[in-house]
């Protein structure tokens, strides 16, 4: 075959690959950042009269919760009422003032942060809706620090699944909308390399789990990132099982507990 005729068949491979793409219906990198980021309301009647962004500082793994209070105000002009709080990690709980708050009046968002069994930088946000809005948050908090290890891995990983170590086996979501990811500690305490992911089989379509880094060598400590995704769900119990693949166990023994509140 010519030069020539390799450079007309390449230059209708890319015309009928573009015709494709034109079909293909696209989603736009901000109405993306839009889902991952909800933005708050444009004039919103909840008025925090600090910073929305806590800087929680470092604190170690077997410390004692950290915790904050926010005082708010509301500027409406009717009464305002927190209806619930969606955070993106089950380690990050808020209590808030459940009565109505009227104009000019205050209440006060309580948060915690629990580090036991989420070592590493923390990033984590809570969407504050309130009855000015059912689907757009009135607020976003943010806990911003960083969580230091405890040093003796096998002090630290007191949850047994074969030669895989865990911090901890039951983990907590909150049933909102949003996707929402949580890791866990983990070490390798057998003789080789192990490759965790999900027994889809036995496990619901809105859990999955992977692993960090994805071969985890013997002695070495590593992070299952357990994702729970309420779209994908067929139906959500308050408990809810995600079993393992790559440790060779009955099911019940390499099963992790995934609670929803």
């Amino acid at each position: 075959m010519s030069r020539l005729c390799k450079i007309v068949l390449l230059l209708l491979a890319v015309l009928r690959g573009g015709d494709a793409m034109a079909q293909l219906h696209l989603i736009s990198q901000s109405r993306i950042d839009s889902i991952r980021n909800p933005r708050t309301l444009t004039h919103m009647p909840m008025h925090f009269q600090q910073s929305t962004t806590l800087e929680m500082g470092q604190m170690k793994e077997d410390a004692e919760p950290w915790s904050a209070e926010l005082q708010w105000i509301n500027r409406g002009t009717e009464p305002l009422v927190v209806t619930k709080v969606v955070t993106t990690c089950g380690c990050l709980k808020v209590d808030f003032d459940q009565w109505p708050v009227m104009t000019d009046s205050t209440a006060v968002v309580r948060m915690t942060y629990h580090p036991k069994g989420h070592p590493g930088v923390v990033y984590q946000r809570a969407f504050i809706y309130t009855t000015a809005s059912a689907d757009t948050p009135s607020a976003i908090l943010v806990v911003n620090g960083e969580v230091l290890p405890v040093m003796n891995p096998k002090e630290s990983y007191p949850q047994t699944c074969g030669p895989l170590r865990l911090r901890t086996r039951e983990l907590t979501f909150s049933s909102g909308g949003h996707r929402q990811q949580i890791a866990v500690a983990c070490y390798n305490g057998g003789d080789e390399a192990l490759r965790i992911s999900t027994d889809t089989l036995l496990t619901s379509p809105a859990l999955r789990i992977s692993s960090s880094p994805k071969a985890i060598l013997p002695g070495e400590e590593g992070e299952l990132v357990v994702t729970f995704d309420p779209s994908k769900a067929v139906f959500i119990n308050p408990t809810m099982p995600l079993y393992l693949r790559g440790v060779y166990l009955p099911a019940r023994q390499r099963q992790l507990t995934i609670r929803i509140k």
